[in-house]
């Protein structure tokens, strides 16, 4: 599903502008509070020292675009989730959300053809197992609460 790979690389970079922010502004002496991701840039932006506005300006607002957009994804991967029930089920699992449900059941496709559900289970950690052995990083998520891939 390409939406979620596209709200997964923009949360990356978002990760690496709000460090780069950080990082910059600790290095003349000064902190920012602890602050969630999704509201870095409207929290913070008034703390940034003068001296440095000009250089983290340009940081801020790819910051306050890329928010937009990752909750603009969201909405697409919610629209899309509402077309497969199953979902629902599977996001009733402590934690695991919809982006999480929706790529796996995207992934297993056809859930009939597993007579138990713990043979989900075995495709699906096989599956991950393969594509790390092919040398790319695993899907986000891993399948299964408390394993890691």
């Amino acid at each position: 599903m390409s939406d979620a790979g596209s709200r997964a690389v923009l949360v990356a970079t978002r990760t690496k502008l709000i460090n780069h922010a950080r990082g910059t502004i600790k290095s003349v002496g000064e902190r920012l509070p602890p602050c969630a991701a999704p509201g870095f840039a409207r929290n913070t932006r008034e703390l940034i020292p003068a001296d440095l506005k000009p250089a983290l300006e340009p940081v801020y607002e790819c910051l306050l675009r890329i928010e937009e957009q990752i909750r603009e994804l969201e909405q697409t991967i919610e629209r899309v989730a509402e077309r497969y029930p199953d979902v629902a089920v599977v996001s009733q699992i402590h934690g695991v959300g919809t982006l999480t449900a929706l790529v796996y059941i995207l992934t297993i496709d056809d859930k009939d053809r597993f007579a138990q559900s713990r043979m989900a289970e075995r495709f699906w950690v096989c599956d991950l197992a393969r594509t790390n052995q092919q040398g790319r990083s695993a899907a986000a998520g891993s399948g299964s609460p408390g394993r890691s891939p």
